[in-house]
């Protein structure tokens, strides 16, 4: 399944399921979470599959440590959307091992959390 999001101004395409890279990378855990929360549904997706930094990307906290036209090398610290019409299930989000805070509530989630023991920045 391929969604076009407009958002922002921005246009762009994200294939469900999302495969990701081996190892995958964050971009590849954020569009796990896009596909796998029905991110079409959302109340602000804004920039979500861009090739924008991931900073720019609603919700997403990111500090760049490649080149600054790079988002290869974005590492996600926050991951921001409450009572943003998430639904569906949480995806693996490992990859995303510098994550400090996460804040999904208010939204219709459902299914098991899935092991969170490699985000061991996350308070």
């Amino acid at each position: 399944m391929v969604f076009f999001v407009l958002a922002g101004g921005a246009h762009a395409q994200v294939t469900c399921p999302h495969i990701s890279s081996d190892p995958p990378t964050e971009k590849d855990a954020l569009l796990s979470l896009y596909c796998s929360a029905d991110g079409t549904g959302w109340t602000n997706g804004t920039d979500w599959g861009s090739s924008k930094p991931l900073n720019r990307w609603n919700g997403v906290t990111a500090r760049n440590a490649g080149t600054p036209n790079d988002n290869s090398d974005d590492i996600v610290t926050k991951l921001f959307l409450p009572n943003n019409k998430l639904s569906g299930s949480i995806p693996d989000l490992s990859a995303l091992t510098s994550l400090t805070e996460l804040s999904l509530q208010g939204n219709k989630l459902s299914g098991s959390i899935p092991d969170l023991s490699a985000l061991t920045s996350l308070t």
